[in-house]
């Protein structure tokens, strides 16, 4: 007969020898958000390899949805433009325009959340700002140039809130696992993910929301800077060293060169 013998009260059970498991520390501020501007930048083309590449065209030239209209001050025209988010991340991107405004901790800003929230509910966003560049020292004439490319004058903020909202439908909580959302940031947006169904759907449905924005074209060095400096003063003031990371930016660096030569 075998007898089993029941510890003893009070003891205490001995926990086996070895190695610590190893915690991986949180990422820093500043780790996260960077993490986050990667995964933005790549967005396009991670959503392409998972099966959304029937959401995400290659963008065509710029169709405008009515007349342009002539700036005096520049002799640049303005025109207004609809097309899917799909397109719009492809058409514009987040890493050309870091100097032009260093992004916020936008899933713990509380204004920020917020913009997200309802645009994953649905809500219509304002209209972005958006030059069409051309080549050194030329100016975009025609919308419809093969050559010409784009640059977000106003609205990169809310770029990169839309580039989240994916993030937030497409991997969830595994964003917190990343490193990309904080817990408390998850909580937050999961509350609004209830009525959003599957992971799929819910992609498809935002890269297809029609996004609205005006189109900047015909302007040369000093018109694209009027517009940056008239659209973003009004919400932070744009010191020295912006105005040089302006001049530093990709969308300048090729004009302000030629300028001088």
């Amino acid at each position: 007969m075998t007898t089993i013998t029941a510890p003893a009260e009070g003891a205490t059970e001995a926990m086996p020898r070895g190695r610590r498991p190893k915690v991986t520390p949180s990422p820093t501020r500043t780790e996260r958000l960077e993490k986050v501007r990667q995964a933005i930048i790549e967005l396009p083309k991670e959503l392409a390899d998972q099966g959304f590449a029937p959401q995400l065209p290659a963008p065509g030239p710029v169709k405008t949805i009515s007349a342009p209209t002539l700036d005096s001050k520049t002799g640049g025209w303005i025109g207004h433009a609809e097309e899917p988010l799909g397109v719009l991340l492809q058409r514009v991107s987040v890493a050309d325009n870091f100097s032009q405004r260093p992004p916020f901790d936008h899933a713990n800003d509380p204004i920020y959340r917020r913009l997200i929230r309802d645009f994953i509910a649905g809500a219509a966003m304002p209209e972005s700002k958006i030059a069409a560049l051309a080549q050194p020292n030329k100016k975009a004439e025609s919308l419809d140039d093969p050559e010409v490319y784009y640059s977000i004058i106003d609205g990169l903020q809310r770029q990169y809130c839309y580039g989240l909202a994916i993030l937030v439908v497409w991997r969830r909580e595994q964003n917190v696992t990343d490193g990309l959302l904080t817990p408390d940031a998850w909580e937050a947006f999961s509350e609004v993910m209830e009525n959003h169904g599957d992971t799929s759907s819910a992609v498809v449905n935002l890269l297809s929301r029609t996004m609205r924005y005006e189109v900047f074209y015909n302007i040369d060095l000093a018109g694209l800077l009027h517009y940056m400096v008239t659209f973003n003063t009004g919400q932070r003031r744009m010191s020295l060293p912006m105005l040089q990371g302006l001049r530093a930016s990709s969308c300048c660096r090729d004009w302000y060169r030629s300028a001088l030569s």
